[in-house]
C-alpha cells in the first residue's frame, strides 16, 4: 500500500517593501503516488499469506504501520465503509485452503493526503512596483490497481480470485490574504490553481478471473475512488489590496478521475462474477470546494477593501 501525507507552505507574516521589481508569494506542489498489485494462485499453490482470515482495512493499516519506513501510528480511510460494508475480507498474497481450491485475492490502497498554501499572515503589508503575487498551484497524479487470478484447468476443485482497490485523495490547495494585511502594487494576483495546463488524475481499477474444470469458480472485483481536493482564494475580511493594475483573485481545479472493474468466472458446475466501480466525490467536509472571494462568505458586515 501507498500513504502519502505531505503539506508545503510559502508564507510572509511580517512587512515586506520593495522599490524595485515584484513580490511572489508562490507554493508550488507535484505528488505522484501509483500503486500496482498482482496475485495468482491455483489448486495446489500452498497458504503462505500471514493472517490469511483479516479483512482487507485490517491488513492494509498493517502495512503500513508494521512498515518502519512509514513510522507507524497511521490511520487509513475504511475500504469497509466506503462500500457500504461490502465484504472486503481477503488475502494480500496467492494462498490456498486445499489441494483442491486456489485462492488469488490482491488489495491495493493509495492513500494521499495533505495540503498547500501560500499565505500572507499575521496583518503584514507587502509594498511592491510591480505585480504583487500569492499563488498555490498543486499537481496530483492518483492510481490504485489490483488484480486477481485463480485458474486450474487440471484438477480444480473451487477457485476464488478477489480484487480491491480503493485511491483515497484528501487535499487542500489555498492561497489567502489574511485579515488587516495590505497589499499594494501594479496588479494584484491571488491564484489557487491547478499548476500550468496540467491535470489532476485520479484512477482506481480492479480486475479478477477465477476457474476450473470442477465445482466453482468465484470472482469478485471491487473499484473505488474517494476524492477530495479543495481550492480557494480568498482576500479575508479586513483585508486591503490596492493596485494602480489588474486586481485577480483566481481559483481553478482542473480534474480527471477513472474508475473500472472486471470480473470473469468460469467452471462446469457453477460460476459467480460480481464487479462494483464507486467514484464518490466531495466525501469529506464542506465536500469538493473551489472557491474565489473577496472577503469572507459569514453574512456579517466586514468585508475585504480594494482599490484598482
Amino acid at each position: 500500500m501507498n500513504y502519502v501525507g505531505d503539506t508545503g507552505k510559502a508564507e510572509v507574516a511580517r512587512d515586506l517593501n520593495t522599490t524595485g521589481g515584484k513580490i511572489d508569494v508562490i507554493a508550488d506542489m507535484t505528488l505522484d503516488s501509483q500503486l500496482d498489485i498482482h496475485a495468482s494462485a491455483g489448486a495446489n499453490d500452498s497458504d503462505e499469506a500471514s493472517g490469511g482470515n483479516s479483512n482487507a482495512d485490517d491488513q492494509a493499516a498493517g502495512q503500513l504501520n508494521g512498515n518502519d519506513t512509514t513510522g507507524g501510528g497511521r490511520t487509513l480511510p475504511s475500504a469497509d465503509s466506503k462500500t457500504n460494508n461490502a465484504n472486503s475480507s481477503s488475502s494480500t498474497e496467492s494462498g490456498s485452503s486445499g489441494g483442491s481450491v486456489g485462492i488469488a485475492a490482491s488489495v491495493a490502497v493509495n492513500a494521499v493526503i495533505g495540503g498547500n498554501q501560500a499565505l500572507v499572515s499575521n496583518g503584514a503589508d507587502l509594498t511592491a512596483t510591480g505585480t504583487v503575487v500569492v499563488r498555490a498551484s498543486e499537481s496530483i497524479d492518483a492510481k490504485s490497481q489490483a488484480d486477481a487470478t485463480s485458474i486450474d484447468t487440471s484438477n480444480g476443485d473451487v477457485n476464488i480470485g478477489a480484487a480491491l482497490a480503493l485511491n483515497y485523495v484528501s487535499f487542500d490547495n489555498t492561497a489567502q490574504v489574511g485579515a488587516d494585511s495590505v497589499l499594494t502594487g501594479n496588479g494584484i494576483q491571488v491564484q489557487a490553481v491547478t499548476t500550468d495546463s496540467e491535470r489532476n488524475d485520479f484512477v482506481a481499477t480492479a480486475y479478477s478471473i477465477a476457474g476450473n474444470d470442477g465445482s466453482a469458480g468465484i470472482s469478485a472485483s471491487i473499484a473505488i475512488n474517494v476524492i477530495d481536493v479543495d481550492s480557494q482564494a480568498v482576500i479575508k475580511d479586513s483585508a486591503t489590496v490596492n493596485s494602480t493594475g489588474e486586481v485577480q483573485v483566481v481559483a481553478e481545479h482542473e480534474m480527471g478521475m477513472q474508475g473500472g472493474s472486471a470480473a470473469a468466472a468460469v467452471s462446469d458446475v457453477a460460476a459467480f462474477a460480481v464487479t462494483l466501480t464507486l467514484n464518490i466525490v466531495g466525501e469529506g467536509t464542506g465536500g469538493l470546494k473551489t472557491i474565489a472571494s473577496i472577503g469572507d462568505d459569514d453574512g456579517d458586515n466586514n468585508g475585504a477593501t480594494v482599490h484598482a
